[in-house]
């Protein structure tokens, strides 16, 4: 009944609309934590890099969690390249 709402099978069905829902989600949540970490921060003024750096990541983990590299199980990662590289020497 609830295998639709698995991680893995939204990744491999995502498409443009799923992109954009993410994007605009991961956007308006940061922006609300960002709301909050203006109007509770103590301080003398509070740091507009950090605030802008906050929504930036927000909104790049909310596209590059989701969808892991499809290849790495054919092909190994990089870490795994080159550890087997310096034992072929």
């Amino acid at each position: 009944m609830l295998e639709s709402f698995t991680i893995q099978s939204a990744a491999e069905n995502a498409g443009p609309l799923t992109l954009s829902y993410v994007i605009m989600l991961s956007f308006v949540l940061s922006t609300v934590l960002a709301l909050v970490y203006q109007k509770t921060y103590r301080g003398m003024s509070y740091s507009r890099n950090y605030v802008q750096a906050l929504i930036l990541i927000a909104i790049n983990a909310g596209i590059t969690i989701p969808y892991p590299q499809r290849d790495v199980h054919l092909h190994g990662s990089a870490s795994e390249k080159i550890f087997l590289a310096s034992q072929t020497d």
